[in-house]
């Protein structure tokens, strides 16, 4: 049975084909997404860590991205099969044709490659928290080209894989949550550090969740027109310093509202 369209007699099974070739690719690529789950699945033990599980995802996002590609590329060739293209001559006769797309594609070409050397070199994983670029969040998405980073305040930034080198991984080790205190001149030097040091105490013997160390204070690190500046660290579990440093801030506010002192300014450091 033929078609007549805008005058042309075109086969039905020319229109229906089409749709039978994406009907196909969609279901190969939902049962390669099974697998790669399934087997993901059974290469770790029953509990995976929080690290492997991250890796696991990571190592999905980009596979699928690949087999997404892949599948894409076959079932529009197919189609163009279907309609009398000889798809043999026109990959024969690309090569010139590659070379120009290649050219204007290279960006695209060195996003992949990054975006392959991040996941065989382990440098970062979904679920990290990273800094790029002075935007600091957790990685929700490695693609083939781009990586995206949601912040604390909900904001994405996604990011082309090629631009991902200079990178501060805040998920490979402890990292330092810090807050910085500025006290107006008008308060005696000691009695401020004393107070500070009943804050440290109290920080020291706190539940804060996810803090790994003793709290450190160092006075008088910066002298401003306000006051002057002092600062209180101290460790905690990789990323978690957005947790714990409200938590501290809330501890020295304390302190410093028993002893009638009243601070020019408190921020988080770097985060005024």
């Amino acid at each position: 049975m033929e078609l007549n369209i805008f005058g042309i007699e075109i086969g039905l099974n020319k229109l229906i084909n089409p749709l039978i070739y994406i009907g196909i690719a969609l279901v190969f690529y939902i049962i390669i997404g099974r697998i790669l789950k399934i087997l993901f699945r059974h290469s770790h033990s029953k509990n995976p860590t929080e690290q492997q599980v991250n890796h696991l995802k990571t190592t999905y996002s980009m596979i699928m991205g690949m087999v997404r590609y892949v599948i894409a590329i076959a079932t529009f060739l197919a189609i163009l099969a279907n309609f009398g293209v000889n798809v043999t001559s026109l990959i024969a006769g690309l090569g010139i044709v590659t070379a120009i797309i290649g050219l204007a594609l290279q960006d695209m070409i060195k996003d992949i490659i990054a975006g392959a050397s991040i996941i065989s070199q382990g440098l970062y994983e979904v679920g990290d928290i990273i800094e790029v670029g002075g935007f600091r969040g957790t990685v929700i998405n490695v693609g083939l080209k781009s990586t995206q980073i949601k912040d604390y305040l909900g904001r994405i930034k996604i990011v082309s894989n090629r631009n991902m080198g200079d990178l501060i991984n805040d998920s490979k080790a402890d990292t330092v949550a810090t807050v910085t205190i500025q006290i107006p001149y008008e308060y005696d030097t000691e009695k401020v550090i004393n107070t500070l040091k009943e804050a440290k105490k109290r920080i020291d013997m706190s539940s804060i969740e996810y803090i790994t160390g003793k709290a450190v204070i160092t006075p008088l690190i910066d002298i401003g027109d306000l006051g002057a500046s002092y600062q209180v660290t101290c460790a905690c579990q990789a990323g978690q310093d957005l947790i714990v440093e409200p938590e501290m801030r809330k501890i020295l506010l304390d302190e410093l509202k028993k002893d009638h002192i009243i601070p020019a300014h408190i921020y988080n450091f770097d985060r005024k």
